[in-house]
């Protein structure tokens, strides 16, 4: 019995190593979205342009400096056509039951009012 090669006769093949699978990567809340849901009572500006049938409206959001100077911005407002718009042509509190905030013209930011009630001011 000279040269004897063993045999494999009934024992299993090996198997090929599969990719292991990446963990399971645990996903983070995505933070909560302010601009979606827009409630509070605000001071709403009204203006008529010449020319123009419309009243455009704007509130003011201000930042005081150091220094004591303020730094002032404007944000355009829109009523949805579903809850009336105020005719006012001066400053007014308003109590905003929902709204949201998106692009206007020229990328400006907008808060555009879907509820909205008068608010009386002391």
């Amino acid at each position: 019995m000279g040269n004897v090669r063993p045999t494999n006769r009934g024992a299993q093949k090996p198997q090929p190593k599969q990719a292991q699978k990446p963990k399971a990567v645990q996903q983070q809340e995505a933070p909560q979205q302010t601009w979606n849901n827009i409630t509070g009572v605000c001071r709403v500006f009204g203006q008529q342009f010449e020319n123009q049938d419309n009243i455009s409206y704007s509130i003011s959001v201000s930042h005081k400096e150091a220094d004591g100077s303020y730094i002032n911005s404007f944000i355009n407002v829109r009523f949805a056509k579903s809850c009336g718009e105020p005719s006012c042509l001066d400053a007014s509190y308003i109590n905003i039951h929902s709204g949201f905030l998106t692009a206007g013209k020229n990328n400006r930011i907008v808060l555009v009012i879907t509820e909205w009630e008068w608010e009386e001011m002391e």
